[in-house]
């Protein structure tokens, strides 16, 4: 934040700075900050798309912010490895893929995949074999599916409900 300071003296954090801006003072950082603090503006601000793109039932649109949140780990954040890269590039190129990107903490490991239920076999069975047929590799695929996510369940321990 130091070199941004210098043109927002009031910036605590890199999300409180729209992409706008900072394409306008990005340029006088050191370039490994440059591409960085980018990374983490723009991902903010797919992030937010993508909230917008999901309440709107916009798939499509929601799986070409995954694919741009890939390249941008790969190529202004540079988390990503080659294996994890031709896995991205295998998916998002299958039927019925809207989008793939890394996912975890970088330099190997997973990638997630958005994929139409329909196709989700079919997708399984063909980025295995792709990726095995140019790497050289096996690879282990897992079908989820999104829920709710995690609820609190308020139980009251004081009492004796045996």
């Amino acid at each position: 934040l130091k070199g941004l300071n210098i043109f927002f003296p009031e910036l605590s954090y890199l999300c409180q700075l729209s992409s706008k801006d900072f394409d306008a003072v990005g340029e006088n950082l050191e370039l490994v900050l440059n591409k960085r603090a980018k990374h983490v503006i723009y991902e903010n601000e797919r992030v937010n798309s993508a909230v917008q793109l999901l309440k709107k039932d916009k798939i499509t649109e929601f799986g070409e912010l995954m694919n741009q949140s890939h390249q941008s780990l790969k190529e202004l954040f540079e988390v990503s490895t080659p294996e994890i890269d031709l896995l991205v590039s295998i998916a998002k190129n299958l039927s019925g893929c809207y989008g793939s990107r890394l996912t975890g903490a970088g330099f190997g490991g997973c990638i997630v995949s958005l994929v139409e239920t329909s196709s989700v076999s079919t997708f399984k069975k063909d980025l295995e074999s792709k990726y095995k047929q140019l790497s050289g590799l096996d690879v282990e695929t897992y079908v989820c599916k999104a829920s709710d996510g995690v609820k609190v369940y308020w139980h009251d321990l004081s009492k004796n409900n045996s």
